[in-house]
């Protein structure tokens, strides 16, 4: 029979954290679900691991592909999956045991909701918890709120579940829109009538590593998230969505001081992003240099980030067991 849930989990050169992922999966409280992993062409031993546990939990199913980016990869889940909604997870995070069931619970309540995240815990390499983080919008309201601020609404996206049949109508990602393809997904959902909140149960222990992310693609993500962000709210007004090259040119148009405010601020948001990994890594002082350029080159930007968001995204809350900076 065709299971209700399909957890799609990207592998590429996963094996230091698949076993514990997987396994945080297939001990879900509800588990009528398929777990699918969809391997971007892996060189480690996530094959050998994946297919041994297979091997014994007939839930798991998997498709090795050659390697083509984390977009590619999800729409070949996409197309493969049987479940009426996808649970994202990635190969380096931990499913609390009630998450799947606390989702799938929301969806089948909330018809007219397209997708729902989740609050989750920030654990290091080790599996050590250094924050939880509670992303807001948490409600139709808030949402509400933010869409009339025009603000950029991001979700974690390994926290997400969704409809299949609602991503598949949207065209799934948009490789184009890489590093930011989850994100212009999500917001597509919103603009087109499928809103999205984010729970505010603890049900994902989110891992941040130095391998994660790096500066240049979290300048570029920064770049991205601002056309997804302008998409939204055209799609919103009825106004056809630009696409990376036509977003190019007219970021070039821009005046030369306006340009140069532009990169300086994006720099200080990608300085704060990746010193986020820093510090649940324990690079502290590493964490502590980039804020500080970031303070040089955004200072109210930065104090709000420090003082509001820590270690989260759009508008979140989070709770630090330690100091969040100092």
């Amino acid at each position: 029979m065709t299971p209700p849930v399909t957890v799609l989990m990207p592998v590429y050169n996963g094996a230091a954290y698949l076993q514990p992922s997987m396994e945080s999966v297939l001990t879900q409280t509800f588990s009528d679900f398929e777990l699918l992993i969809i391997d971007d062409g892996s060189t480690d031993e996530s094959e050998s691991i994946y297919s041994a546990i297979a091997a014994v939990d007939s839930r798991v199913r998997y498709f090795k592909k050659p390697n083509g980016g984390i977009a590619s990869a999800l729409n070949k889940g996409l197309e493969l999956a049987r479940g009426e909604f996808i649970a994202r997870t990635d190969s380096d995070d931990i499913m609390l045991p009630e998450r799947l069931a606390r989702q799938l619970a929301f969806l089948r309540s909330n018809p007219h909701f397209g997708f729902c995240a989740s609050a989750m815990e920030v654990i290091d390499e080790h599996g050590q918890v250094k924050a939880v983080f509670r992303p807001v919008p948490a409600s139709k309201d808030e949402l509400d709120t933010l869409l009339r601020k025009r603000a950029i609404i991001t979700f974690t996206h390994p926290t997400v579940m969704m409809r299949r049949k609602l991503a598949i109508e949207l065209n799934g990602y948009l490789t184009t829109f890489e590093p930011c393809e989850d994100t212009d997904l999500f917001c597509r959902m919103i603009g087109t009538g499928a809103p999205g909140i984010a729970l505010p149960d603890v049900l994902m222990q989110y891992r941040m590593h130095r391998g994660s992310i790096s500066g240049r693609r979290a300048f570029r993500q920064i770049y991205i998230s601002e056309l997804v962000r302008t998409n939204l709210y055209r799609m919103i007004e009825g106004k056809p969505a630009l696409m990376p090259a036509e977003w190019d040119r007219a970021m070039e148009r821009r005046p030369f001081f306006v340009r140069l405010r532009s990169s300086a601020s994006m720099l200080s948001g990608a300085l704060r992003q990746t010193a986020r990994y820093d510090y649940v890594s324990g690079y502290q002082v590493k964490s502590k240099a980039k804020i500080a350029t970031a303070m040089v080159l955004r200072p109210f930007a930065t104090l709000k980030a420090l003082t509001r968001k820590a270690l989260g995204g759009t508008g979140g809350r989070a709770q630090l067991p330690t100091s969040r900076w100092d």
